[in-house]
């Protein structure tokens, strides 16, 4: 591919006595031209300013105009420097593609402004700054991160606009920890994600928690809150040895991920579906009701040592695994279970299981966009089971995945 290199604008960028380079017109960087801007960049509010081509930037920028990309042309966009770079200005920045490459051993970019995502952001190299400058990076629909480290990650929120499968790029004090989102049925879904290092009972007293619940990580906690939601959403949080202690990553602990009820003000056991190989944990909810989230290890149960789920569903089948076998549910009539397709989407639904035939068998009972009594696909879906001992009032949650065969 042949590039044009242009070193600085002419016909509508002036630089100012600060060395500021001031686009007050309209600029166009078309297909198959690269331009270097070696000096801060500011697009003032007259500016308008596309980009269709690669553009580098080794200042800082800031943006009180018009900045984009014409759609379907794909512009990209390198922050590189040795220094920090400030991201700054009162009207949203538009890219497609990114790249964050700067080597500053500490922070390197710094966003004060809104920046808008639509297509490949690569962590390379540097930490970008939302934690404490009230700026924002948003993914939209399809856009996505690769490449986040522990040296390369955002350090503060991070938004995401859109149904599309999503990992947060998010970290503090150079530990990379993700956090994934998946299932999401709305075009217009709005998740905000932050991590932190600290101990959440600083801000929810670890004291208020539901009785099953026995330890709660105190090295590290997420945040999700939604902005725009529809519906039910996955959620995985993965696991670390650094800060994930061992007791939380030992499946014979029976892990769980616990969520602060902003209504209650308490610790809820949300359920949790532990992937020892992989080293991560799923389950889902509905985001507004909780705020904070991290890992717990559960009391065991003596009682439930009759309690089992047989998690392979064959419908056509007559060896006992025609329909989802819960045995021992029975003693606990206050009960509901669950289940999502791999959308997120809630498939079944029921209260006091496996009492007049209201038992899950691959079919859809028409709680969603699914025909009511539809023969659902083969493959795997997620439940959930919520169920509350009369004896003690205690809340149990199971959550795991079941395998649908024909």
């Amino acid at each position: 591919m042949r590039y044009l290199y242009v070193l600085f604008f002419l016909s509508s960028c002036v630089f100012a006595q600060t060395r500021e380079v001031h686009n007050q017109g309209e600029v166009h960087i078309h297909p198959n031209t690269l331009v270097s801007v070696v000096s801060p960049f500011v697009n003032s509010d007259t500016g308008v300013f596309t980009n269709d081509g690669e553009l580098i930037f080794y200042s800082h920028i800031s943006n009180d105009g018009q900045w984009g990309f014409t759609e379907g042309l794909m512009g990209y966009t390198r922050f590189e420097s040795r220094r920090l770079q400030d991201m700054l200005g009162s009207r949203p920045a538009k890219f497609y593609d990114i790249l964050f490459n700067n080597s500053t051993s500490e922070e390197a970019f710094a966003i004060y402004g809104e920046l808008q995502a639509y297509g490949e952001v690569d962590f390379y190299d540097g930490i970008a700054n939302t934690r404490t400058t009230g700026g924002s990076l948003t993914f939209y629909e399809d856009a996505y991160a690769i490449s986040a480290n522990d040296n390369s990650y955002v350090d503060g929120w991070v938004y995401k606009v859109g149904n599309s499968n999503f990992e947060y790029p998010i970290g503090h004090e150079s530990y990379y920890r993700p956090m994934q989102i998946f299932g999401s049925s709305g075009i217009d879904d709005t998740y905000a994600a932050i991590y932190h290092l600290e101990n959440s009972d600083t801000y929810f007293s670890h004291n208020s928690k539901e009785e099953n619940i026995d330890q709660i990580n105190t090295e590290e906690y997420w945040e999700l809150n939604d902005i725009v939601t529809s519906n039910h959403v996955y959620v995985t949080l993965s696991l670390d040895s650094r800060t994930t202690p061992a007791e939380f990553r030992n499946p014979n602990n029976d892990p769980t991920i616990v969520a602060w009820n902003t209504h209650t003000e308490r610790w809820e056991d949300i359920g949790g579906a532990l992937d020892v190989e992989g080293q991560f944990i799923t389950t889902i909810f509905k985001v507004d009701l909780y705020g904070a989230y991290t890992l717990a290890a559960k009391k065991e149960v003596e009682e439930e040592d009759d309690f089992e789920i047989f998690n392979a569903v064959n419908p056509h089948n007559t060896n006992g695994n025609e329909y989802f076998r819960i045995t021992g549910l029975d003693k606990y009539p206050n009960n509901e279970v669950t289940i999502f397709n791999r959308w997120g989407v809630e498939v079944f639904k029921t209260k006091n299981y496996d009492t007049s035939g209201n038992v899950f068998r691959g079919l859809s009972d028409g709680r969603s966009t699914i025909q009511r009594n539809k023969e659902l696909p083969e493959g795997t879906y997620f439940y959930v089971i919520r169920r509350i001992d009369e004896a003690t009032g205690k809340r149990l949650t199971n959550a795991g995945y079941l395998y649908l065969t024909r």
